[in-house]
């Protein structure tokens, strides 16, 4: 690990030891992404990275109002002059565009020419920062992870347009990344949570049940790893019908996992929507 120990390297990644600078460069060389830079403008109080690890959840979960009361949460912690000086006006930028951006994303009466005109906003907002951002290039580009979860977001816009194309490649970016960063990420694992769920879905769409398939065991091995146990039944069902489609056997469990998931979580409803679809779509009648 060019010049790292295994066992420092352990140590690092467990969160017993914080790494020196020297440290930093010879990680930055062997995950061939600048750490100094992501971890340098990532440095901000607890307070503000638990309000945006709840800002993750909202938008895991599509809960509109907790969005609300975290923008005005936002606003309430920009307000005291001491917090603001915490981040540094390119961040504060991105920030306000994500949460801005996450509001309206929510917002059932969307209509496409404002999601047009928030993914240029977003664009705009990401090549300021960044200004040798190759688009084609993503998954390579040395994103911290305010930025990444605008280009989610971007993704999340372009697929709601039918994009389906575009939006999967954005994610696929970022799942790559996570990929690169997943041993050192300490709490923004739901970001990234989100990226895959959508990303299952979106290869669904694409009529590629195999990638649609590995992506959604991604997906269930880190809901399960972090405790999101309210996306696991999405991820199930993405799954199970991912084998079907394959003609492949044994795509029964997953589904039944999927409605059982929802009868536990006090969602019958939901269940039996599932329940429907699946009779409706594919002539299946789940037990």
């Amino acid at each position: 690990m060019v010049g790292v120990s295994d066992n420092t390297m352990r140590k690092i990644e467990t969160g017993a030891v914080i790494p020196k600078y020297d440290t930093l460069e010879l990680l930055s060389l062997a995950y061939k992404v600048d750490l100094l830079a992501i971890f340098q403008k990532n440095r901000y109080d607890v307070s503000l990275l638990n309000l945006m690890e709840q800002v993750d959840e909202a938008i895991l979960y599509h809960r509109p109002d907790e969005l609300k009361r975290l923008y005005h949460d936002f606003s309430t912690y920009l307000s005291k002059e001491d917090h603001r000086d915490l981040i540094n006006a390119a961040d504060l930028k991105i920030l306000e565009v994500f949460l801005k951006t996450a509001l309206s994303y929510e917002d059932p009466d969307l209509k496409d020419i404002k999601r047009r005109e928030l993914i240029e906003e977003i664009r705009e907002t990401l090549c300021t920062h960044n200004p040798g951002l190759h688009w084609n290039k993503l998954a390579n580009a040395s994103l911290n992870l305010w930025e990444i979860r605008l280009l989610m977001l971007m993704a999340l816009l372009e697929g709601s347009l039918e994009n389906y194309d575009l939006s999967a490649r954005i994610l696929e970016a970022i799942v790559t990344r996570y990929k690169v960063l997943e041993n050192l990420i300490v709490s923004e694992h739901k970001v990234f949570l989100t990226a895959i769920f959508n990303l299952a879905y979106l290869y669904h769409m694409m009529d590629q049940p195999q990638k649609a398939l590995d992506v959604s065991e991604m997906g269930i091995r880190l809901a399960q790893k972090q405790g999101a146990f309210d996306i696991l039944h999405g991820l199930y069902y993405r799954k199970g019908v991912a084998i079907l489609l394959m003609g492949g056997e044994g795509y029964m469990a997953p589904l039944r996992y999927a409605v059982t998931l929802l009868e536990i979580m006090d969602q019958p409803e939901a269940a039996q929507l599932y329940r429907d679809v699946t009779l409706e779509t594919y002539g299946l009648i789940i037990p």
